[in-house]
C-alpha cells in the first residue's frame, strides 16, 4: 500500500491545480537498484509524470545524465552522486532527491541572483562541460589540471552556477575578489581532524560544501605555512572535504592517492582523483618532479 506522508514529500511543491496529474501513480519511498541504468530508468518515470515537465532523455554518453525541459527550460540531472549514496549508505530516499532536484529549479527560476550571494566553490573539468552541454554558460576559471574554480549563488535551498548573463560587466578577476571576500565571511569556522597522525581533513562545519574552497583563501595557507613549510601536498576526491599532508613526508603523494582512492570507492560527492601541491603560492598537479 502506497504512504500518503511519502506521496505529500513529492507533491509538497507541486500547485494544487497539478495534483490530478499523479492521479493513480504510485511511487515507493525507496528501491533497490542493481545498476545506474534501473536507477535512471525509475527517476526518468517520475519527471515524465510531472507537470511542466518534458522531453525526458537519457543522456547517451553520459551514463548518470538525465535532460529535459522544466516549465520550457532545459535542465540536467546528475544521478551519479545518488547513486553513489545508495550503494554507500543503503536505504535511500529517491523521492526526496527528485524532490530537491525540483526545488532547485524553482529557486534557480524564481530567485534573483545577487553579487553579495557569489561565492568560488571547485568542480571538475567534467562538470564544466557537462553545464555547458546543458546550454548554460557558466563563469569560471581553471586552477590546475582538471580542477576549475566556478562562480555560484550560495542559495538557501542549494549552490546554484551564476551564467554569463547573471553576472554582466564584471571581469574574472573582479568576480574572484568579490567571491573569496564572500567567502571569508561565509567560513567562520573550520574544523580539522587529523587521520593516521600524517592527514589534516578541513570542513567548513556550516557549510561543507564551501570546504575545497579554502585552497583558494591565501589566509588558509598563510595559517599553514609554519606547519608545512616546504609546501603542502592536497586532494579534494570530494565536493565537502579538503584534506591536506606535508610535502616534505616521504610518500606524501602515495598517500594522498591511498586517500583519494579509499574516497572514490565510497562513490559520492566525487570531485577530483588529482594530487595537487601548493607551493609558494601556486597550485599545481603533483608531478614526482615537483
Amino acid at each position: 500500500m502506497e504512504n500518503p506522508l511519502n506521496r505529500r514529500k513529492l507533491l509538497s511543491f507541486i500547485p494544487a491545480s497539478a495534483l490530478l496529474s499523479f492521479s493513480g501513480v504510485t511511487f515507493a519511498k525507496s528501491q533497490k537498484f542493481s545498476s545506474m541504468n534501473d536507477l535512471r530508468l525509475y527517476v526518468m518515470e517520475v519527471l515524465e509524470k510531472m507537470p511542466d515537465m518534458s522531453e525526458i532523455t537519457a543522456d547517451k554518453k553520459v551514463a548518470a545524465l538525465i535532460t529535459g525541459k522544466y516549465k520550457g527550460k532545459e535542465f540536467g540531472f546528475d544521478l551519479a552522486n545518488l547513486y553513489g549514496r545508495m550503494q554507500a549508505e543503503g536505504d535511500t530516499d529517491v523521492l526526496e532527491a527528485i524532490r530537491q532536484r525540483v526545488v532547485i529549479l524553482d529557486s534557480s527560476e524564481a530567485m534573483t541572483k545577487d553579487i553579495k550571494d557569489l561565492v568560488v566553490v571547485l568542480r571538475s573539468q567534467q562538470y564544466v562541460e557537462v553545464t555547458a552541454k546543458q546550454g548554460v554558460k557558466i563563469k569560471h576559471k581553471q586552477i590546475a589540471g582538471k580542477l576549475h574554480a566556478v562562480y555560484m549563488a550560495d542559495l538557501p535551498e542549494a549552490m546554484s552556477p551564476f551564467s554569463v548573463q547573471d553576472l554582466p560587466g564584471y571581469s574574472l578577476e573582479e568576480l574572484q575578489d568579490i567571491s573569496l571576500e564572500n567567502v571569508k565571511e561565509k567560513i567562520p569556522d573550520i574544523e580539522k581532524t587529523t587521520v593516521a597522525d600524517v592527514v589534516d581533513r578541513f570542513q567548513v562545519g556550516n557549510n561543507t560544501f564551501l570546504s575545497t574552497s579554502l585552497v583558494l583563501l591565501d589566509s588558509f595557507w598563510g595559517s599553514l605555512d609554519n606547519k608545512y613549510p616546504k609546501g603542502a601536498i592536497f586532494v579534494v576526491p570530494r565536493m565537502d572535504e579538503l584534506f591536506v599532508i606535508d610535502a616534505a613526508i616521504p610518500g606524501a603523494a602515495d598517500i594522498a592517492r591511498d586517500v583519494v582512492r579509499i574516497t572514490f570507492k565510497e562513490g559520492f560527492s566525487l570531485l577530483s582523483e588529482e594530487v595537487y601541491i601548493h607551493r609558494n603560492n601556486k597550485i599545481q598537479v603533483f608531478e614526482p618532479s615537483n
